[in-house]
């Protein structure tokens, strides 16, 4: 027995971590030694490619010692589509070292690697057969590869020159062996995909668990499939029960397709259409045989589909495309449909999520708008009970509690209209400062109440500004609200108004230009340096420095910053602030602009 490295046979190809496996070989007595090598050599690499990364390597690797056996100018492997008749280029390579493109194919009966197949032979032909080698070529030989009865298809020769007895003879003595190595590099190579197509199911299951956003999550599946498994297209499309079609939501492409998001096709239309409607899965070997094939991309050749469904409902399909006729399997097709039950149900917990939010805003809005007017009603009855000296404290407690609830009330309606797109701001010149005196005035019995001083600090040299005056009052007054909750009694609040140049502003306007800069300063615990940017979330909830103080922020600097933003402007915590907290607001400044449409931020 002889230890023999593979780096002996292939030292210029194969990479380090693959040919350096070390085979055991017969040692062949001196006077055949030279006739069996190169089959030897091939048994081995076939054995050997389970170790292999990439299992083009050890395919090149036996053309190699093929080329090197017999001189010929070039070698291929050609596997054979009976059924489409056709003969498709697997792998190659030339003896300079060049690789002809993997993938070309030729009609079968016109080529001889048709006629070595269906002749059950080697055969050879002139240069008019030289597919798939240049025409330059003297002499081309075939011989079928095929273990048993099953065939595996051709292994072509080109040679430079007239020398048909030796190429037919070498051909006729490597054609077995490189049958079997050909055999083990193609079970290899399935077990590796279908070992991938399991592993998809964990992939696709932890994206699934990962987002509730429904189009994140199609977009981020159907990226996942296409990569992982290298088909040609994968998409997603849901069922529209009122149009009785298929929209497509999600698709992921490795060539641009014809089809955007947001395509549609009826129920019936094409494989997806049809699996939409019979909720049956559907495989087609070659799409060219399908009269009901809806094309996408040119180079799609083979397509299989399944139901999206809840139950006995269908609500979309998963379609997969291939530009290998016959690549996609029945194996394939158990494996998508697996994922596809992992997307139906991610799909429906998505859209359950979302009408639970719709309908749960759509309740909070209604009984919010009915509360306003028992409490408007509420605060004209206090104002008529003022008179008397004996209510004046209980009187002011009612007022101070309306007047807060009066402004969350107002801030939720606004929020909702402005992420909702619908809330249009009309801004107009006015004096920022005037702004900031008529809050203070309002929230003066919520400060008495609370016992804390409420105080303003204008500067003259505030320029106008265009806003849209009833909501920043609003801002303004939510942020004071807030101080006074937040501020123990004796304590004091101070609204700030001055130019951006000011001391103390640290920011600019997203969009540059003059501004104007509203501050609301507190003597309250603070704000934790790890809550500053959550705050302005809806319903964050912020401990409070002092060790038990826990406070909502609710919806009320949610609101806040939707207002600021569509106007334009900016508002941040300041990180500086010593004690308590301090809230600033960066708003444009000058001549009124075109009244800006509330930006929609993302839930």
């Amino acid at each position: 027995m002889v230890v023999q490295s593979l780096r002996s046979w292939y030292p210029r190809r194969a990479p380090p971590s693959w040919y350096d496996a070390v085979v055991v070989t017969e040692r062949e007595p001196s006077g055949t030694r030279d006739a069996a090598e190169p089959v030897s050599r091939i048994y081995q690499l076939g054995l050997a490619a389970s170790a292999a990364t990439d299992l083009e390597e050890p395919v090149t690797a036996i053309l190699r010692v093929i080329l090197d056996a017999t001189g010929a100018a070039g070698a291929a492997i050609v596997r054979v589509d009976e059924a489409r008749g056709e003969a498709i280029l697997r792998w190659s390579l030339t003896a300079a070292g060049g690789i002809l493109g993997a993938g070309g194919r030729a009609p079968l009966a016109g080529t001889l690697a048709g006629r070595a197949v269906a002749a059950g032979r080697a055969v050879t032909a002139a240069a008019r057969d030289h597919w798939p080698f240049p025409a330059r070529i003297a002499l081309a030989a075939a011989a079928p590869l095929a273990i048993g009865a099953r065939g595996l298809g051709a292994l072509v020769l080109a040679a430079p020159a007239p020398a048909e007895a030796r190429l037919m003879e070498r051909l006729e003595r490597l054609a077995g062996p490189v049958a079997l190595a050909l055999q083990n590099v193609l079970v290899l190579e399935d077990g590796r995909h279908r070992v991938t197509q399991l592993a998809m199911l964990g992939r696709v299951s932890h994206i699934i668990t990962s987002t509730v956003d429904l189009e994140t999550l199609l977009q981020r599946t159907v990226d996942c499939i296409r990569e992982q498994l290298g088909y040609e297209v994968v998409a997603i499309g849901l069922v529209d029960p009122k149009r009785e079609r298929v929209v497509l939501r999600a698709v992921s492409a490795a060539q641009p397709i014809t089809a955007a998001i947001g395509h549609s096709q009826a129920l019936g239309e094409g494989v997806t259409g049809e699996c939409a409607r019979t909720g049956r899965s559907r495989l087609v070997p070659d799409v060219r045989d399908c009269e009901n094939y809806v094309a996408v991309t040119p180079r799609a050749r083979s397509e299989m589909c399944c139901a999206l469904k809840v139950g006995d409902r269908v609500i979309g399909a998963l379609d997969v495309e291939s530009d290998t006729p016959g690549s996609l399997d029945g194996q394939d097709l158990m494996v998508l449909e697996a994922i596809a039950e992992h997307i139906a149900q991610a799909v429906q917990n998505a859209q359950a999520l979302r009408d639970v939010a719709r309908v749960r805003e759509e309740l909070a809005a209604m009984l919010i708008h009915d509360l306003r007017t028992p409490i408007t009603v509420v605060v004209a009855a206090l104002d008529l009970m003022r008179g008397s000296d004996r209510n004046l404290p209980a009187v002011r407690q009612a007022q101070s509690a309306c007047e807060e609830m009066l402004v969350l009330i107002g801030g939720i309606l606004d929020l909702q209209k402005l992420e909702a797109g619908a809330f249009k701001v009309h801004p107009r010149l006015g004096a920022p400062g005037d702004l900031a005196h008529g809050v203070l005035r309002r929230l003066g019995v919520v400060a008495a109440t609370r016992r804390v001083s409420l105080e303003a600090a204008v500067d003259d040299a505030t320029p106008g500004a265009p806003l849209d005056a009833d909501l920043i009052a609003r801002v303004l007054e939510n942020l004071v609200v807030n101080a006074l909750k937040f501020t123990p009694a004796g304590g004091c609040v101070t609204v700030e108004v001055a130019p951006q140049d000011a001391p103390g502003a640290g920011r600019e306007l997203p969009g540059g230009g003059p501004a104007v800069r509203f501050t609301v300063r507190d003597t309250g615990p603070g704000i934790p340096p790890e809550h500053r940017e959550r705050i302005f979330d809806k319903f964050a909830v912020v401990e409070a420095r002092r060790a038990g103080a826990r406070h909502s922020t609710g919806l009320g600097l949610a609101f806040c910053r939707q207002a600021v933003e569509a106007h334009g402007g900016v508002i941040w915590v300041d990180p500086a602030a010593r004690s308590g907290s301090v809230f600033h607001l960066l708003l444009p400044a000058g001549r009124p602009r075109p009244a800006p449409r509330a930006r929609r931020r993302p839930r």
